[in-house]
């Protein structure tokens, strides 16, 4: 088994990132879109109204990112035990069926035998009978 850390989850949320890169650039695309519009608009040089607004951008992205990881994780578990659920649930009811059929194929046998001690009983008594008959004579 793999050892989880913060190694794991970063590379788990730097995957993540990369799966929805299109949103990524999206987002930081229209921060510095935003960035230079305000930018264009003060007296405020470009580089400082930047910064700030790609540090947002990438601080939004990564927190959905970890979101993403969270939900992905929370769903596994979730899945996980369900299974395990299922597992259970079935075993039980293998479990079942197979007592059942023991116990019925037990039935089986003991009616069985029951009824060839009965007919094993009458050809003892009818064969007792014959030759009762026969010393008779």
């Amino acid at each position: 088994m793999a050892t989880v850390g913060p190694a794991n989850y970063l590379d788990d949320i730097l995957d993540m990132l990369g799966r929805h890169r299109v949103e990524f650039v999206l987002t930081l695309g229209a921060a510095v879109l935003a960035a230079a519009a305000l930018a264009a608009g003060t007296s405020l040089h470009l580089l400082s109204i930047l910064l700030p607004a790609i540090a947002a951008s990438l601080l939004f992205e990564m927190g959905a990112a970890m979101w993403r990881v969270y939900r992905r994780q929370r769903i596994s578990i979730a899945t996980t035990r369900s299974l395990l659920d299922l597992n259970a649930a079935d075993l039980a009811g293998l479990e079942q069926r197979l007592l059942t059929r023991y116990r019925n194929r037990e039935r089986r046998l003991e009616d069985g035998h029951a009824a060839r001690v009965t007919r094993l009983t009458g050809d003892i008594a009818a064969l007792q009978g014959a030759a009762g008959r026969e010393s008779i004579r």
